[in-house]
């Protein structure tokens, strides 16, 4: 009994003991990732790996390895920073922020129609530029619950090919949206969590290849463009001298921050790795005229203590006029709701009330502006206190600008949604699984199970009959080989299909020559094994099989590019025809089977795909 209780002791303190650690191992965790938020990757990196040795959990020891490689990544692309220089910033809200990019005049956003395509998400908005006849989707492969870009490319006037997903080198294992093509329809930035970042959604760009008509690999746009936040979205300004960034750094959780920076194509890099002000940089903080680089320089503030006061004055300065803004701001927002009560008219209190709406975002946006001036302030106080400098709270007076040098307040306009209404989009093209039944040797050959033998007149090459199913590599990659099972249960191997006795002899002389000497040529028709000899005789007799090619399934027309190129190539009939599948696109006959592949490889190298031979009964 005393064994028994001991035993049960035992246990309740393994147990204890294993969650005690896992409560400290979560414990060092949220600690981790409050280091990673803060842009202390290395901190963070030795929080994450104790956790790691003390928690037990696999799937835990996972979660905390995956972000290990977040900071390393973060920690990469600090060596590459961009001092972004902010012209401005707005709050905008979370659920239509798309709307406020819509810069460009010859493309636009549109919300997809209900049940237009399967893999195509209705949450999420799709980018079209009618100019560069090109619509980009975001939706889920079948069987996948991430994010996906799909592409569509304008076919004709008035059809639009079915999006297809975009290169391995755009979409990733993880979530990809929120797509954007430049004004030149070379260069497309998108959203990701899946691509090599620091964390969350961050910004990526690729270009487009027009001598291969690939895109490249999608490369992070690194700090700040991307943080360890939510930056959904980048789009650079027809002057291509600005560019416009989407995040929800800082933010509030009902909105977003849009700013608005300066954008060069080719920026240079800095090494960050050792800034002490990461967090701030990456709030894109707005500084006053002239004096950015005294705000994120730390020698700046150390060289010289005029220097340090110089740059104080400045930034006590800009914090006093932005609270000066904020509190004039307050005063008219609430004379405007002071009118806005006492107005009547539904119309009037309706653009009032859309311009209040405007004014508190406005507001918003100047609130955070002072609060990270007071960082700022506090900052460089506290290195004062350091260095034992009591700095004067006198403000110098400065010099203001001419009311016309003043810049204008950054007030951002959301756009219009644009509407898919009027585009014409083809079906998805119904992809069959074809046999291609031409004789050929490959690396392995090619079994295909058969229960239904064709009821025209062909020929075989018999190579075995066995009493058990054989391997590939029995028939030295002869292809195809079809397996039938006769009335005895055995097992008969034949290859090929001809339509004559002359091709059966050239084929049965091309086995004998790779070893398989028993073999041979066998006939068949209307469905029953037929002796050569009455085989040869009905040729002279039976009519002759011919064969076409299927494009697939339009519901809404054929593609005039696909209907130019195979008048182009062949002079056959191009029709449309009814089945049990429903209607699809032929063209045919072709006397042999020679002549059909000719024209499908023409058209396969044009890049239709999908296209396959089919027989024609007589």
């Amino acid at each position: 009994m005393r064994a028994f209780l001991s035993g049960i002791i035992f246990v309740i303190l393994s147990i204890t003991t294993i969650c005690a650690q896992e409560v400290t191992a979560q414990r060092l965790f949220f600690e981790g990732d409050t280091l990673r938020r803060a842009y202390r990757f290395e901190e963070a990196i030795e929080v994450y790996r104790e956790a790691m040795i003390v928690s037990s959990d696999t799937l835990f020891k996972n979660r905390a390895e995956f972000n290990t490689i977040l900071c390393e990544n973060g920690l990469n692309m600090l060596q590459y920073a961009v001092d972004l220089k902010t012209l401005g910033s707005a709050k905008i809200p979370r659920e239509s922020f798309y709307l406020y990019l819509n810069l460009d005049p010859y493309s636009f956003w549109a919300l997809p129609p209900e049940g237009l395509f399967q893999e195509i998400s209705e949450d999420y908005p799709v980018f079209v530029s009618p100019i560069h006849q090109t619509v980009i989707f975001t939706g889920r492969p079948t069987g996948s619950q991430n994010l996906s870009l799909y592409i569509s490319h304008q076919a004709s006037d008035s059809l639009w090919s079915y999006p297809i997903l975009m290169e391995s080198t755009i979409n990733s294992t993880g979530n990809e949206c929120y797509p954007i093509l430049s004004a030149d329809g070379q260069t497309l930035w998108f959203a990701s969590d899946g691509h090599y970042g620091m964390g969350g959604f961050d910004l990526y760009v690729s270009y487009f290849n027009k001598e291969s008509e690939t895109w490249s690999q999608a490369q992070n746009m690194g700090f700040p463009f991307s943080s360890v936040g939510h930056d959904l979205a980048f789009m650079s300004a027809p002057d291509g001298l600005s560019a416009y960034i989407v995040s929800d750094r800082g933010g509030d959780g009902l909105s977003l921050n849009l700013y608005k920076v300066e954008y060069e194509l080719n920026p240079e890099r800095h090494d960050w790795r050792d800034r002490q002000d990461l967090p701030l940089l990456a709030q894109l903080y707005l500084a006053p005229q002239d004096d950015a680089e005294e705000l994120v320089d730390e020698d700046a503030t150390s060289t010289t203590p005029q220097s340090g006061l110089d740059n104080y004055t400045m930034l006590v300065q800009s914090a006093k006029k932005i609270r000066d803004e904020v509190t004039a701001f307050e005063k008219k927002l609430a004379g405007s709701r002071d009118v806005y009560a006492r107005l009547f008219q539904d119309e009037d209190r309706l653009a009032l009330a859309s311009r209040i709406e405007d004014e508190e975002l406005m507001l918003m946006d100047l609130r955070e502006k002072y609060r990270l001036a007071g960082v700022a302030v506090q900052r460089v106080e506290m290195e004062f206190l350091n260095s034992g400098i009591i700095p004067s709270i006198e403000i110098v007076p400065t010099h203001q600008p001419e009311p016309d040098a003043i810049a204008a307040p950054f007030v951002p306009l959301p756009g219009r949604l644009g509407s898919l209404d009027a585009f014409l989009f083809a079906a998805p093209m119904v992809m069959e699984d074809p046999i291609d039944i031409s004789f050929r040797v490959e690396k392995l050959s090619q079994i295909i199970p058969q229960e239904v033998l064709p009821d025209y007149l062909f020929y075989r090459i018999q190579l075995s009959v066995s009493s058990a199913p054989e391997k590939p590599s029995t028939f030295k990659g002869i292809c195809p080989v079809f397996e039938t099972q006769t009335s005895t249960g055995k097992y008969l191997y034949a290859a090929g299909q001809f339509d004559n006795h002359a091709e059966a002899s050239r084929a049965l002389t091309q086995i004998q020559r790779l070893g398989l000497r028993g073999a041979l040529i066998i006939a068949y028709y209307q469905g029953k094994s037929v002796t050569v000899a009455t085989a040869r005789q009905l040729e002279t007799t039976v009519a002759k099989i011919t064969y076409r090619l299927s494009l697939g399934s339009y519901p809404r027309g054929l593609p005039e590019t696909l209907s130019i190129a195979v008048k182009e190539i062949s002079n056959k009939d191009l029709a449309r025809i009814s089945g049990e599948g429903g209607a699809k696109y032929v063209v045919g006959p072709f006397n042999t089977m020679q002549e059909a592949q000719a024209v499908q490889r023409a058209l396969n190298e044009l890049g239709f795909e999908g296209i396959f031979i089919e027989i024609i009964n007589p």
